[in-house]
């Protein structure tokens, strides 16, 4: 009987873990995407930029 109770008692424990970490990441990778977010990637530069590319006729 104790040792079932055991076992019930470390699968729990494994399954918060588990949890926990999930959960972490979860919102780790959340955290990351809205950082990513703000960034505009059609921003003109600042400063003394030169354009790379022109059309050619």
């Amino acid at each position: 009987m104790v040792n079932r109770f055991l076992l019930v008692i470390e699968t729990f424990f494994v399954f918060f873990i588990f949890l926990g970490c999930t959960l972490v990441f979860y919102y780790g990778i959340l955290w990351v995407n809205a950082e990513f977010i703000k960034e505009d990637p059609y921003m003109e530069p600042s400063g003394r930029a030169v354009k790379v590319i022109s059309i050619v006729d």
